[in-house]
C-alpha cells in the first residue's frame, strides 16, 4: 500500500484509492485511506451482485463494492486496488462485471528468498525468526494461483530487500502510467 499511497499523493488528479469494505479488527498505519471496517452484519446488508470481489482470509471478509470503483473510473480517474494475488484470482474467477474493467497487477516478489531474509536480518534489523517468516509471507503473497479467468495483465517486479526495491517499483509502476 505505501507505493498505492505514493502514487495516489504525487498524482492525486489520476489515481484514486479504492476502499475494500473488511471485518478485520486489527488495524494498520494508513488503512484510513485504503480500508473501511465494518460488521459481518453490516456486509450481509449487501448483494452479491453489488460486489465487485468477496474475499475471505481468517475470520475477515473483504469486498469492494462495484459503484465505488465505476465512480472513480466515471470520475476520469484511475483507480487503485491494493489486495493479494489470491484476491487478485478470485477478482478474476467471478462471473460479473469485471471483464469490463481492464486491470493490471503490478506483483513485489522477492527477487532471491534467502538473500530477501539475509538483508532484513542484517539491514533492517530483524531477529532470524521474524525475517523468515516475513520472507515466507512475502514469497506467499507474490505467488499468483493458476489462472481461472481472463486476466489483463500481471506485471511482476523483482524486489531485494532493500533501498533499490523503491527505485525498481517506481521504474515499474512509471512503465504502466499513461504518457
Amino acid at each position: 500500500m505505501i507505493h498505492q499511497q505514493r502514487l495516489v499523493d504525487s498524482q492525486p488528479h489520476l489515481y484514486s484509492p479504492v476502499q475494500t469494505i473488511t471485518t478485520r479488527a486489527e488495524e494498520k498505519p494508513g488503512d484510513d485511506r485504503w480500508y473501511v471496517r465494518t460488521s459481518r452484519e453490516n456486509v450481509a446488508r449487501y448483494r452479491t451482485s453489488e460486489m465487485l470481489t468477496f474475499f475471505e482470509e481468517g475470520d475477515a471478509l473483504f469486498f469492494i463494492p462495484k459503484k465505488q470503483v465505476m465512480d472513480i473510473r466515471t470520475s476520469g480517474r484511475t483507480p487503485l486496488v491494493g489486495m493479494t494475488p489470491v484476491g487478485y484470482e478470485r477478482l478474476h474467477s467471478r462471473n460479473v462485471d469485471v471483464y469490463d474493467i481492464p486491470t493490471v497487477a503490478v506483483l513485489l516478489q522477492p527477487a532471491n528468498p534467502y538473500d530477501f531474509c539475509d538483508r532484513l536480518i542484517h539491514e533492517h534489523g530483524l531477529d532470524p525468526e521474524k525475517a523468515e517468516e516475513e520472507m515466507q509471507r512475502a514469497v506467499r503473497l507474490s505467488t499468483v494461483p493458476p489462472a481461472v479467468g481472463k486476466r489483463e495483465s500481471v506485471v511482476p517486479v523483482p524486489i531485494y530487500g532493500n533501498a533499490s526495491d523503491v527505485g525498481l517499483i517506481d521504474e515499474a509502476l512509471a512503465a504502466l502510467l499513461p504518457p
